[in-house]
């Protein structure tokens, strides 16, 4: 199955492994605002699905408007994540 990660007007394709979100340029996806952590959130792809965690930022990572912690949570498609001021929108298929 292919996972995509939509931000802007953008769809990012998922591989297999760990993908960081943050404002670091060593990030999979870097974002440019001071609300956003360095290593923010990280991405766990796997064949079978995609959680997601928080890397213990300052401003927490949400999910369909719900915090999440540093442990892993499942997403689904169609999944609104939220970190920073940024919003990204889970995809698979």
């Amino acid at each position: 199955m292919t996972y995509r990660l939509r931000y802007l007007q953008h769809d990012l394709e998922l591989p297999v492994g760990a993908f960081l979100i943050g404002r670091s340029d060593e990030c999979q996806l870097s974002l440019d605002d001071p609300n956003v952590n360095r290593r923010h959130a990280v991405l766990h792809v796997q064949a079978d699905g995609v959680s997601i965690a928080d890397l213990g930022s300052r401003n927490g990572t949400f999910v369909g408007g719900i915090k999440i912690g540093a442990e892993n949570h499942a997403l689904k498609g169609g999944d609104k994540i939220g970190i920073g001021g940024q919003e990204l929108t889970f995809s698979e298929g």
